[in-house]
């Protein structure tokens, strides 16, 4: 089930769009005693904000994120499971509890420098001296919060000549960094990332690391995600890393301990150097400075470095090698829980402990943001030996539930489903599984070199060819404004370059994939392919309709997605090009 398709039941089901206007603190649940909540100040926009928003009626700088878009009399606040942290971004718009826009800010990219000399970590309430005056870091007014508000923590982070330029609320870090899924999220607040590891995150026994390949062999337990191994590589092999996980749930239980009345947490930046990073922010007006700065919504993307070039993730039913392995009736049995093949479209909610008798509605959030990992997949090695065997899958009962959560669960009564957060790469969408599949078997063929694109801004997805207003076809979801993704292979065979596109599309749709090649035989850039998306767009995907698309390309060759199995894929690619 997708992230966008998930409806949560803590806001309004009354036809009004509501906009996140900030977090607060991280609460006890009496109702789900497995999972801490976090406070999220909400509020609806006026009705003529609302009007204007569903009407279209404006233009490109319209960001509707200013305080008078909202009635700020009916404001209140919801409380959310930590586990569901990555559903939830400040300045995202919400009606009848289903996301309509992630977030209603400027998205911009800027080359910065994490460091001590240019990151500082305080409350929103900081003041700094500036010509023997002292001024507030985060100008009062600019955002709706209560008094409790301004003790949220920050990133202030230097930009120019200005120190405190960027100001990144705790949770904006803490969701974007450390929480890619329920499960991690759960163990950065309830502090099992580090004082737990051994039981619930990974082995580490079993977890190694090669200076000299630069890979990082991590045991997982079954309850992570792949995805998760990046983030865990952080935190267990380098210091800033260990400090932004750990911080989270120490900086909570100091606080406890002091018996204050808000527990709000504290992280850092968990690398540093140099970074590209994509942000959603609002400006806000400082009128003591005369400039602009920036209150930053939600990180889109970040590009700085992992401690490692490759990651493994092994797991305890990994495939062994055949000749080191041992005899099947040696194995101890593995028995994994059915997962829902058909996910409740039930709501999310924090009211009850999820049964542990239903089955897991796994839900994807498509991300991109790492950028050190685009062309780096989790690397999956066998084994020399498995201990377990798989026998049936257990039978989990199909219990009716009103609601789905992100609890631990309860082996008691419960009417709440299980519900788990993932982040995935964009650029691996799970329609994309069979092709990825055949380009890697493609490249074991003698002659022939295949491997998976790495995308980027140009190659993502399909460019849009009218105002993103207006329906068009190259969104998947014009209701969501989802585009349609791009995947791309290149393949080199006698010394001659080509580029097979695959996009996706509906199901009641039908396509062919794209076979590109230039005149000359060499490799094809991604201008060139942006070009060719673009035209492949006005011909709303029909590649016949494209006539040399850019000068240098041969005509456009096509290939139908009806091969039965991926070796007649691979055997149709190896016909086209041959």
């Amino acid at each position: 089930m997708s992230a966008e398709r998930l409806k949560l039941s803590y806001f309004p089901d009354d036809g009004r769009i509501w906009r996140v206007e900030w977090v607060y603190d991280i609460q006890y649940n009496l109702a789900v005693p497995s999972e801490s909540v976090f406070v999220a100040l909400i509020a609806p926009f006026t009705p003529e904000a609302q009007k204007e928003y569903e009407t279209g009626a404006y233009d490109e700088k319209r960001h509707f994120y200013m305080v008078g878009d909202i009635d700020k009399k009916q404001a209140k606040e919801i409380f959310v499971g930590v586990g569901q942290s990555p559903l939830i971004d400040i300045g995202s718009l919400w009606k009848n509890g289903l996301l309509i826009n992630s977030n209603v800010g400027t998205k911009e990219t800027f080359n910065l420098v994490i460091d001590d000399a240019h990151v500082q970590y305080h409350p929103g309430y900081h003041k700094y001296e500036l010509s023997n005056e002292e001024f507030y870091a985060f100008p009062y007014g600019k955002q709706l919060m209560e008094k409790k508000g301004r003790v949220v923590n920050c990133a202030y982070v230097q930009y120019k000549d200005d120190p405190y330029h960027f100001i990144i609320p705790a949770h904006v870090l803490i969701n974007f960094y450390l929480c890619t899924s329920t499960s991690l999220a759960h163990a950065v607040y309830d502090g099992s990332i580090i004082n737990e590891r051994t039981t619930k995150i990974y082995k580490p026994e079993k977890t190694r690391y090669s200076e000299e390949a630069s890979i990082f062999s991590i045991h997982l337990r079954m309850q992570m995600h792949d995805e998760d191994a990046w983030v865990l590589s952080r935190a267990y092999r380098r210091r800033e890393g260990l400090q932004a996980a750990r911080l989270v749930h120490d900086s909570l239980m100091v606080q406890n301990v002091a018996n204050n009345k808000y527990l709000f947490p504290k992280t850092v930046f968990p690398f540093t150097g140099p970074t590209n990073l994509t942000l959603c922010y609002k400006p806000i007006y400082c009128k003591e400075t005369e400039s602009f700065k920036k209150l930053v919504y939600s990180i889109y993307h970040c590009t700085a470095p992992f401690p490692y070039k490759r990651i493994q993730v092994i797991r305890d039913a990994t495939t062994a090698d055949k000749g080191t392995d041992i005899p099947e009736e040696q194995k101890k049995p593995f028995q994994a829980p059915n997962k829902n093949k058909q996910p409740q479209n039930t709501p999310m909610a924090s009211s009850q402990e999820p049964s542990n008798l239903s089955q897991n509605n796994a839900i994807d959030k498509p991300s991109n943001r790492f950028g050190f990992t685009e062309d780096k997949p989790i690397e999956k090695p066998l084994k020399d030996q498995c201990l377990y065997k798989s026998t049936k899958a257990k039978k989990l009962k199909e219990i009716n539930t009103k609601q789905q959560g992100t609890g631990q669960g309860t082996w008691g009564p419960s009417d709440t489903s299980r519900g788990t957060i993932n982040t995935k790469r964009e650029a691996l969408d799970a329609s994309f599984d069979t092709f990825v599949e055949a380009i890697a078997e493609l490249n074991k063929h003698e002659d022939f070199i295949a491997s998976i694109r790495p995308p980027t801004d140009q190659t993502q997805v399909i460019p849009l060819i009218k105002p993103s207003k207006r329906r068009q076809w190259s969104y998947y979801d014009s209701s969501l404004k989802s585009r349609r993704a791009i995947i791309i292979a290149d393949i080199e065979h006698n010394s001659k370059h080509f580029c097979l596109i695959d996009f996706k599309f509906r199901k009641n749709e039908s396509y062919a994939r794209g076979l590109l090649c230039r005149i000359d035989g060499l490799p094809i850039s991604n201008q060139i392919i942006y070009e060719t998306i673009i035209k492949l767009a006005k011909a709303r995907g029909i590649w016949g309709n494209i006539s040399f698309p850019n000068e240098l390309l041969s005509d456009t060759n096509t290939m139908k997605h009806s091969a039965p199995s991926i070796d007649a894929f691979v055997k149709n690619i190896i016909q086209k090009i041959g």
